[in-house]
C-alpha cells in the first residue's frame, strides 16, 4: 500500500470494522482509509465487499462497532461510539437518483436545503444558481418522471451541491446510464469539484471510471471488505479516455485486483 502523508488528511478511518446482526462476518474489517481535503478520490471492490457501507458510516447512518471516524480533525465514531461533535455537513449521491417523483425539481433540492438548515429566503437562489451550474435552467418545475435518465442526475448533483457540503459521497451515480451521457456526466463532475473545491469519496465497479476521475483509487478486497492497495493516477486534467496512459493504469490495476481477488491463478483463470 502507498505510504500516506498523515498531515491535512480530511477524512481519516483507522481500524474500522463494521458488521450486520444477521451476517456471520464483518461487512468490512480493519479497514484504515485517509481522504485529503479537496481529493477526488474512488474507492473500487468487487460487489458485497462493503462500498455502500463504508459511505453509510461516513454519512453518519451507520455505527462501527471497531474503529476511529476522523473528519475535519473531529471524532465521529471512536470504539463503538457515535461522538457528540458537531458533524461535517455531507452531499450523498445514490446509484438512483432518488428523486421524489411527487415533488418538482425546485422541490427536491429545497427539500434537502430545508434539513440542511438553509434559511428559507436563500432556497430560490440556491436553486437558480446551481441548476445554472448543472445546466438545467428553465426546469425547476419539471417533474422527476419527465426527466432523462442524465437530467435526473445532474439534479441530483446540484441538490448534493445546494447545501454546501464539507464532502460529498457518490455511490455509483453514473452506473444506470448509457456510456456517452456517463462520460458527460463525468467530464461535468469534474469541473464542479475542480471550481468547487469539495472533497468526493466516489464508488465504483469500473477501474476504467476511477481512473478517469481519480487523484487516488482504493482497492477493496472480496468481502469482508479490506482495503488492500491505495494508487496515485498522475496524470494531468483534463484527461482523456483514449490515453494510452490511462489504458495502461488500468490494465495494471485490472491485473492486481484480479490476483487478489482469486479469479487468476498464474496466468489461469480458478
Amino acid at each position: 500500500m502507498d505510504e500516506i502523508d498523515m498531515i491535512d488528511q480530511y477524512i481519516d478511518i483507522r481500524g474500522l470494522s463494521f458488521w450486520y446482526r444477521d451476517q456471520p462476518q464483518p461487512a468490512v474489517r480493519n479497514v484504515d482509509l485517509s481522504v485529503s481535503k479537496g481529493e477526488f478520490a474512488c474507492i473500487v471492490g468487487p460487489s458485497g465487499c462493503g462500498k455502500s457501507t463504508l459511505l453509510s458510516i461516513l454519512s453518519g447512518l451507520f455505527t462501527p462497532q471497531q474503529g476511529t471516524v476522523v473528519v475535519d480533525g473531529k471524532t465521529q465514531f471512536a470504539d463503538g461510539h457515535r461522538s457528540d461533535t458537531e458533524t461535517s455537513p455531507c452531499g450523498y449521491m445514490f446509484q438512483d437518483a432518488r428523486l421524489l417523483p411527487w415533488r418538482t425539481v425546485r422541490q427536491n433540492i429545497t427539500v434537502a436545503l430545508q434539513a440542511a438548515g438553509h434559511p428559507e429566503d436563500t432556497w430560490e437562489d440556491n436553486v437558480r444558481r446551481h441548476l445554472r451550474m448543472l445546466r438545467l435552467e428553465g426546469y425547476e418545475d419539471a417533474w422527476p418522471l419527465n426527466l432523462s435518465g442524465g437530467q435526473r442526475a445532474r439534479v441530483a448533483i446540484a441538490r448534493a451541491l445546494a447545501i454546501q457540503p464539507a464532502f460529498i459521497l457518490m455511490d455509483e451515480p453514473f452506473s444506470t446510464l448509457d456510456e456517452v451521457t456517463g462520460r458527460f456526466l463525468r467530464g461535468e463532475l469534474l469541473e464542479l469539484w475542480q471550481r468547487t473545491g469539495v472533497t468526493i469519496v466516489f464508488v465504483t465497479h469500473s477501474i476504467r471510471e476511477a481512473v478517469y476521475l481519480a487523484d487516488h483509487i482504493y482497492l477493496m478486497t472480496a468481502g469482508p471488505g479490506e482495503i488492500f492497495a491505495r494508487e496515485s493516477v498522475d496524470l494531468a486534467r483534463p484527461r482523456r479516455y483514449e490515453d494510452p496512459r490511462l489504458t495502461e493504469i488500468e490494465g495494471r490495476l485490472i491485473d492486481m485486483v484480479l490476483d487478489r481477488w482469486g479469479y487468476f491463478n498464474g496466468g489461469e483463470v480458478v
